[in-house]
């Protein structure tokens, strides 16, 4: 099984995955980022978003339609794999900031 598949498994409800749709109204990540809910993200994250012009957003529900995680990176499957942390850490209870 995929990372992706094992991710969408584990969710009772919707995930989505968009990968460089600032590129569809030729926006700069910056603005991209400016625009989004980017607390959390690593600064080094951010930083290799900007400078391979890639922006990848993971939102996930893993048990109901109105409680989510976002992830954002440059790369889809480091996204993909922090998702799958974020999910164990929430299974074991531990704080998710």
């Amino acid at each position: 099984m995929s990372d992706l598949s094992e991710l969408v498994a584990a969710c009772k409800c919707g995930v989505y995955v968009e990968v460089n749709t600032h590129r569809d109204v030729y926006e700069s990540v910056d603005d991209y980022l400016g625009n989004k809910d980017t607390a959390g993200t690593p600064e080094d994250v951010l930083d290799g978003m900007r400078s391979s012009d890639s922006a990848v957003r993971i939102q996930f529900y893993p048990d109901t339609p109105i409680g989510f995680y976002t992830v954002h990176h440059h790369s889809v499957d480091a996204a993909v794999s922090a998702a799958l942390r974020i999910l164990a850490d929430e299974r074991k209870g531990k704080v998710v900031a």
